[in-house]
């Protein structure tokens, strides 16, 4: 599980192991992004710079937004 409501790949800005909404957010060791795992069981790169908006709604299900991923 991770929290969307932090940008992908910003740095831990606690020490508490578990300050999930400072520290819960994504991260990767691949330079300009990462790798996400899909409900559907694809996998896609999804680049640092993608807006955050799109990123807060493909963290929650439950917002009634619908969204779609480009290739």
């Amino acid at each position: 599980m991770f929290y969307t409501g932090q940008q992908l790949n910003s740095p831990t800005r606690t020490s508490s192991p578990i300050d999930i909404y400072r520290n819960g957010g994504s991260s990767s060791h691949h330079i300009g992004g990462g790798n996400f795992l899909f409900a559907d069981g694809s996998v896609r790169f999804m680049a640092s710079s993608i807006d955050f908006r799109l990123y807060c709604y493909l963290g929650d299900r439950a917002d009634d937004n619908s969204v779609s991923i480009p290739d």
